[in-house]
């Protein structure tokens, strides 16, 4: 893969120019497959400097997948290899954006949690509303059934009254029968 890593920053090859005599380039930075540019500033300083010298070369235009571009864009690596390494797959995200990202976590997670203790006090608040309600309901209720009693309260001592005047005649009936 034909990047390199300048300040953390990924810059991708933008062209490679070849030539059949590669050994006559030792003053420029070759690869095997010839000069590698990673700008149009050092495409055109490596192709004048061939011309100049009479060498013959071909450019060759290079191209990346987008997604590459993108993965990397605002990132920082600590090196070529790690940025090859995370446009491969192999790790998840670069070094330098770990704690970051952690950090951003943890906000996350904050908010979360302050978010769930705001509706756990709400919650709390609603119940002791509905508690508070449920005492008033049974004390309502409570006044309704003694509002109910005397009735209840007077039949029971109504019945108590005739029950005592049967037990009554029935012993003025014992008396004079004796």
């Amino acid at each position: 893969m034909k990047i390199q890593v300048n300040d953390g920053v990924v810059q991708f090859a933008t062209h490679i120019i070849a030539t059949d005599n590669p050994e006559l380039l030792n003053f420029l930075q070759i690869e095997p497959e010839g000069v590698v540019c990673y700008s149009e500033e050092e495409r055109i300083r490596a192709e004048s400097t061939l011309t100049e010298l009479k060498i013959p070369f071909t450019t060759e235009t290079t191209t990346f997948r987008q997604d590459h571009k993108d993965k990397v864009m605002g990132k920082k690596y600590g090196s070529r290899t790690e940025a090859i390494k995370h446009l491969n797959d192999e790790i998840e995200m670069p070094k330098s954006e770990v704690i970051p990202f952690l950090r951003r976590e943890k906000k996350l997670l904050k908010e979360r949690l302050d978010a769930v203790v705001i509706e756990n006090d709400s919650l709390k608040s609603r119940l002791v509303t509905v508690e508070t309600e449920k005492e008033v309901l049974k004390s309502r209720i409570d006044k309704v059934e003694k509002e109910k009693s005397p009735n209840l309260r007077l039949a029971e001592l109504e019945s108590k009254l005739a029950a005592m005047e049967v037990a009554m005649a029935n012993k003025a009936d014992k008396k004079t029968t004796i």
